[in-house]
Formats: C-alpha cells, structure tokens, sequence
C-alpha cells in the first residue's frame, strides 16, 4: 500500500516496482516532447501518449515547477490537450482533457 499511497500524495517521487520514479519518467519526456517542438517549427503535431506523460507536461506547459504534478488534474481517456508551442520556450494551453467527443459516444460515463 506504500506506493498507492505514495502515487496518490507524492505523485513525483512514487516509483513504481522495478521502474521508473515518475520524477525519471519526467526527465525522459521533457526531452522527447522538446526534439519533437524544435523539429517542426510552426506545425501541428499529435502526439498519443499515456496519462502520467501528459499530465507532466501540463505542469511543465503552465510554467509550474514539476512537483506540483499532484496538482494538475489527470486527464481521462482519449482525450484530447492542445497546446500551442513558442521559439522562445514559451507554452499557451489552448485544451486540456477535452472529452466531449467521448460523452457524445457514449464513451464516457459522467459523475453523477
């Protein structure tokens, strides 16, 4: 239960067994998704990848230092986050975890 606890109240450290501290996995994808930006300037690019990703780069993106993780909300499922990407370093967050096309499916149950 150490580690459930641990990824509920301190997201960054938790490390899961035999893997990654998410603190590492930050620092493997800050790079990726930084190589992706520097090589299309001015495109639209989408990148699919797993919630704990996204959700650290929604704290990079907001210019939050990557320990408030815990604060940022988990985005659901086949959502979708826009982000509009700066020369100078700089992020705007245009959508994040955009579900609607989901609930129009039937794909998403809302909370009660």
């Amino acid at each position: 239960h150490y580690e459930r606890n641990l990824w509920y109240n301190d997201f960054i450290n938790c490390v899961c067994p035999g893997g990654d501290s998410v603190y590492e996995l930050y620092n493997r994808v800050r790079p990726a998704f930084e190589k992706i930006i520097a090589d299309n300037p001015g495109k639209t690019v989408l990148v699919a990848s797993h919630a704990t990703p996204i959700r650290l780069m929604l704290t990079h993106f907001a210019g939050k230092p990557i320990g408030e993780s815990n604060n940022t909300p988990w985005p659901e499922n086949a959502s979708v986050t826009v982000v509009d990407c700066f020369a100078d370093g700089t992020y705007k967050i245009i959508l994040s975890a955009y579900n609607e096309h989901l609930k129009s499916q039937k794909l998403f149950a809302e909370a009660d």
